[in-house]
């Protein structure tokens, strides 16, 4: 015969039941404490880095656009030079060459 709790919140309920109750709850709060410890890891290495935790998104994308902008942006014929010499090379395939020359062709 299944055992029951006598007493308590649970009165009348199989022991198992408990048992998972507990470990859920035990399993809940490890859940809990290991995203507030990565949430300070994260937030250290933002600081770190002279991030604002608060804004970090944005301020990284405005870094990669300024990034962007400031470097300089090779021609279409270097970039289709630079395919085929890696194509000669054996790097990159001819249908892998083709694939890149189309889309660099697309972009400009």
């Amino acid at each position: 015969m299944p055992t029951t709790v006598a007493d308590g919140p649970f009165t009348g309920a199989p022991a198992w039941f408990v048992t998972l109750f507990i470990i859920c709850g035990i399993g809940a709060v490890l859940s809990v404490g290991f995203r507030v410890l990565a949430a300070g890891r994260r937030y250290q290495v933002y600081r770190r880095a002279g991030l604002s935790p608060m804004t970090h998104n944005a301020q990284i994308e405005a870094k990669i656009a300024q990034a962007r902008f400031m470097t300089e942006s090779k021609s279409v014929e270097q970039r289709l030079a630079e395919l085929d010499d890696l194509c000669q090379r054996g790097v990159i395939s001819d249908s892998e060459r083709a694939e890149a020359r189309a889309k660099i062709l697309a972009d400009g």
